[in-house]
């Protein structure tokens, strides 16, 4: 039999979002939420999309141990817009959340308990203001608990029957609105942020940008034209993004600085005459231990990353060094397939930034700034253990690392260096075959529909939906560059559709 269409409702975003302009194209995840629910296997239709629980800190994360199915909530009906037109008010009723499947909720409305009344079961995002705790309406001064029209005959007193049904049930808190609003809006970034913005083609400087845009905890940064010489400019019809129109990344990617951090670690940096004055400012108060003569809208090293080398083993403290080799997920390759030979060239300063290579002859010309603790860092091996394609020099493509530590006399960064592989039960979260949205690596404006297809270590090898295989990326297990099902629709973010996938037409211009 044929299962039945559930209505997909539209998400109406909380105050403070404000939608991309093609927001209104997105792909939805209709069909596939219908596909779990036609599923006969509970099993199989539980693990068809990656549960949230399974992200590291998710957007209402806090409220995931008590959203369960079972759990009663008012949502806002339609039934009597045209009745309360004129009074303003709006109108809800309870339901009860039978399935979850990402951000998303299958929904019955109480009093629906008749054969067939499954028809009216909705699905609505976790995010929607249309959403509210029960006891919502009771208090509020301009809203009603009515039941919808198509079962309103069916009570005499809804007022008892819904006290009997609301016996023992479990919902959302009072501040559930206000808390709402702000989980899926907060930032530790503002619009007009200044920062220091790794130069994606030339990778040896940094240069001076500006967050333009944000949507939850993803910023976008725009190169600032004003701090940077006329001729440090691109030309007309540039292909530098992040240049001409700003580049998408998560709050916390390794590719933004504090102002004045090139200044302070002598890495490259590209900029006029009066930024470079303001950061040695910066870097000579910060030297004196005195009032750091921060502009307004400069991003600090607390708001970039707070980190303190550990020393609670002082016998036993292991440093990176100069010349230490060790195996890279390049955050800047045309490929997040593979991993790379790497090198430790410098030490940037105390805070943990090394200056990196990628083994060859253009390795000084390649070179990116990267922290201690980024999860693009593994020991030599991991390729080798986990299956993952290794690039060795001038692009070897059969790479023995016992061979090249012989010729080149090097020394391997010890494993107590990396980042340590979470147990198999660890793991268990991650269910192969299951639906997650995912940023392009290699064009990070993009979140697409994706598939986990594998676990290697720490890594999950993601599918994009609708393209080749050798287009995957390996994602850290706790990237913030993927998001659970329903998280583009929460922020207002556009999902982009599977590669041959029907799509939407272009709204015309008027």
């Amino acid at each position: 039999m044929k299962p039945l269409a559930r209505e997909f409702r539209a998400t109406v975003q909380v105050q403070g979002i404000h939608q991309q302009e093609d927001y209104f194209r997105s792909y939805n995840w209709k069909e596939t939420l219908h596909e779990a629910l036609a599923s006969s296997d509970e099993e199989s239709s539980s693990s068809l999309v990656l549960d949230v629980k399974a992200f590291d800190n998710p957007t209402l994360s806090d409220y995931l141990t008590v959203m369960n199915p079972g759990i009663k909530v008012e949502v806002k009906i339609h039934d009597y817009d045209a009745t309360f037109k004129d009074q303003m008010k709006e109108v809800y009723w309870i339901a009860t959340v039978k399935k979850i499947f990402g951000y998303y909720l299958l929904c019955r409305y109480e009093g629906m308990d008749q054969e067939g009344d499954e028809s009216f079961d909705f699905w609505i995002n976790m995010g929607s203001t249309e959403m509210k705790n029960v006891g919502y309406s009771a208090n509020g001064k301009n809203s009603e608990l009515i039941p919808p029209k198509a079962i309103r005959k069916r009570q005499n007193d809804w007022s008892k029957y819904i006290v009997s049904k609301l016996h023992e049930s479990k919902t959302l808190n009072a501040e559930w609105e206000e808390q709402q609003s702000t989980v899926i809006t907060e930032g530790k970034f503002k619009v007009g942020h200044r920062l220091e913005l790794l130069d994606r083609q030339i990778s040896t400087h940094v240069r001076p940008a500006q967050v333009i845009e944000i949507v939850g905890r993803r910023i976008k940064v725009k190169v600032r034209e004003e701090d940077l010489e006329p001729d440090q400019r691109g030309l007309e019809g540039s292909d530098d993004i992040q240049e001409t129109q700003g580049i998408w990344m998560d709050q916390t990617s390794g590719l933004i600085f504090p102002v004045g951090w090139a200044v302070r670690h002598s890495y490259g940096l590209l900029a006029n005459k009066s930024y470079r004055e303001h950061c040695q400012k910066i870097v000579d108060a910060l030297s004196n231990k005195e009032k750091i003569p921060y502009e307004e809208m400069d991003v600090t090293q607390e708001l970039i990353k707070e980190w303190t080398e550990d020393n609670t083993n002082n016998s036993a403290q292991i440093h990176w060094k100069p010349g230490m080799k060790f195996e890279c997920l390049d955050p800047l390759n045309s490929s997040f397939l593979e991993l790379r030979v790497a090198t430790c060239i410098e030490l940037l300063g105390d805070e943990g930034y090394l200056k990196i290579g990628f083994d060859g002859p253009e390795m000084e010309e390649e070179t990116i700034p990267i922290h201690c603790t980024s999860p693009f860092l593994f020991p030599v091996g991991y390729a080798e253990e986990f299956d993952i394609f290794l690039r060795g020099p001038s692009d070897t493509t059969d790479f023995s690392w016992k061979e090249y530590l012989r010729q080149s006399k090097s020394i391997v960064a010890p494993d107590t260096l990396f980042d340590t592989i979470p147990t198999a039960e660890e793991m268990t979260k991650f269910k192969i075959g299951a639906k997650l949205e995912a940023a392009d690596l290699c064009e990070p404006n993009l979140i697409c529909p994706a598939t986990l297809v594998d676990i290697k270590g720490r890594l999950l090898r993601v599918h994009f939906d609708g393209w080749d295989d050798d287009i995957d990326q390996l994602f850290d297990y706790r990237s913030h560059d993927i998001h659970p099902v329903g998280w583009c629709d929460m922020h207002g973010y556009k999902l982009e559709y599977p590669k041959g996938a029907e799509q939407p037409p272009k709204k015309k211009k008027k």
